[in-house]
């Protein structure tokens, strides 16, 4: 059973089911009435919302913001219909159910297709900190996966690094394909990092990774976070590991996204990337620039090099990073989970 409330989950962008199964679980536990559970699942899409109902009969939810999206709660009320008709026998009971569901329809037939601009705005509470909720935004339609949503190996290891934070306090940190940055910015925020450099290749996502870090630049400075410690650019491996040197724009200057991960990648002692290659092809682009971060260390007294890895388990990515784990040394230290 999930430790997070139904509403938790639902603002963080959770898998349909997983969000379902815990609102309908945790009404089952109360022995709750199909009715009951109805006006429930309504409450908590109101909750998040922020929307504080008057004492209207019937809510305009015309009015409601939805979050994380409109697309988001539609499907998520398709699926809390079908499984509670599934599980329990029951057809909508709740007025202001069966007023959402009309809402949805209404607005499908009016003809609104999936539209690649449309965010999510995902909303998660790390920890007690009075700095509030963690806020990254998502574009679940986009074709660039770097900026489609929160990759299961992304969380996996912002949260390994939430509760094994020695790993990476007081270093220098570069991060490989950050994609929406919530990764590194959990990073930035808790792990009390030196400094955090985010990367990724393409235009579209470095944009929204630019985007998400000023859109929490509030909450890192509440954190005691200085913003400037936290940058990020544009990083192309092979170009890194064959030592073409960083871009640069037809001035000759360094402008954003050419914001110098080459230099970032010679000051940083720890190496981040979380399921970062979906294209076997580039398999050895990936490795060859890890090697490269590692030699810039050889030789160097005192230097210690770290990587730390989170890829999808059966895959080439998985097989790459165990092998360079296994290759391990003193200074050139690669950690897989």
């Amino acid at each position: 059973m999930s430790t997070y409330t139904p509403a938790a989950l639902v603002r963080a962008g959770a898998p349909l089911k997983v969000a379902i199964d815990a609102l309908i679980s945790e009404s089952s536990n109360r022995n709750d009435e199909s009715f009951e559970v109805q006006a429930k699942f309504v409450a908590t899409i109101l909750e998040i919302a922020g929307y504080e109902r008057a004492n209207e009969r019937t809510l305009d939810w015309r009015s409601v913001s939805f979050i994380p999206s409109g697309q988001y709660v539609q499907k998520l009320v398709q699926r809390f219909c079908s499984q509670l008709l599934e599980q329990r026998g029951s057809d909508v009971e709740d007025d202001d159910l069966a007023s959402l569901i009309y809402h949805f329809s209404a607005t499908k037939s009016r003809g609104s297709l999936p539209d690649p601009s449309s965010p999510n705005f995902l909303t998660f509470c790390i920890d007690e900190n009075n700095a509030g909720p963690l806020r990254i935004r998502t574009f679940p339609q986009h074709n660039d996966v770097g900026c489609s949503k929160i990759w299961e190996a992304g969380a996996a290891l912002a949260e390994f690094l939430i509760h094994n934070s020695d790993l990476v306090r007081n270093k220098d940190v570069v991060e490989f394909g950050s994609g929406v940055g919530f990764t590194g910015l959990v990073v930035a925020g808790v792990s009390r990092v030196t400094s955090i450099h985010m990367t990724d290749y393409t235009s579209a996502t470095l944009e929204n990774l630019a985007f998400n870090v000023e859109l929490q630049r509030d909450w890192l400075i509440a954190r005691g976070v200085e913003p400037k410690s936290v940058t990020l650019g544009m990083l192309e491996w092979e170009s890194y590991s064959e030592n073409i040197g960083d871009p640069i724009s037809a001035e000759g200057k360094r402008t954003w996204p050419w914001s110098g991960s080459f230099e970032a990648l010679t000051k940083a002692n720890l190496l981040l990337a979380a399921d970062v290659v979906y294209d076997p092809n580039f398999i050895g682009a990936l490795v060859r620039a890890v090697v490269k971060f590692f030699k810039l260390g050889t030789g160097l007294e005192g230097t210690e090099r770290t990587a730390i890895f989170a890829p999808r388990i059966g895959t080439e990515q998985h097989s790459a990073c165990s092998k360079m784990n296994s290759s391990s040394t003193r200074s050139r230290q690669c950690i897989t989970f």
